[in-house]
């Protein structure tokens, strides 16, 4: 199941990467931030998106390699569900900064899309976290089983 995250990772770095050349294509030399009119030049703009989400990323392999480092064996269920929480964690955190990107670039771009179509994009990546940690407590919660009885 690591594998299969792994590859969504890195699915989601390059979905990201794609939304954010697409946004910095169409921005106006000064890009709003929000509605009350915050701007920042386009350059800097690109730049600093770029520079935090390779930060965050760097954070969370280091989170996912401390992780694998500290489960020992993974005798429980439990214990290899949460392995999957934390090496899946980082592809809702991708995906919520690309939201987020795409929502600025709808802002910037009144002329090319009508911002009301996209406005669910405000949404989703905070719902998406949400449910990432109902997942968390839904693991913790559950009773903890022993990975060879639940083969049987």
């Amino acid at each position: 199941m690591s594998k299969v995250f792994r590859v969504l990772r890195f699915f989601s770095v390059i979905i990201f990467l794609g939304v954010l050349m697409f946004v910095y294509a169409y921005l106006p030399k000064d890009v709003v931030l929000s509605f009350i009119d915050n701007t920042i030049n386009k350059e800097t703009f690109f730049y600093i998106v770029l520079g935090l989400f390779v930060l965050v990323n760097l954070l969370f392999t280091l989170v996912v390699i401390l992780n694998k480092n500290l489960s020992i064996g993974g005798t429980s269920v439990k214990k290899q569900n949460l392995i999957n929480w934390v090496t899946s964690l980082p592809v809702m955190v991708n995906l919520y900064l690309t939201f987020m990107i795409g929502s600025i670039g709808i802002i910037n771009n009144a002329n090319n899309f009508q911002g009301s179509y996209y406005s669910y994009l405000n949404y989703l990546g905070p719902i998406l976290l949400f449910g990432w940690i109902l997942a968390l407590i839904f693991i913790l919660t559950k009773k903890d089983q022993i990975a060879s009885e639940s083969t049987n």
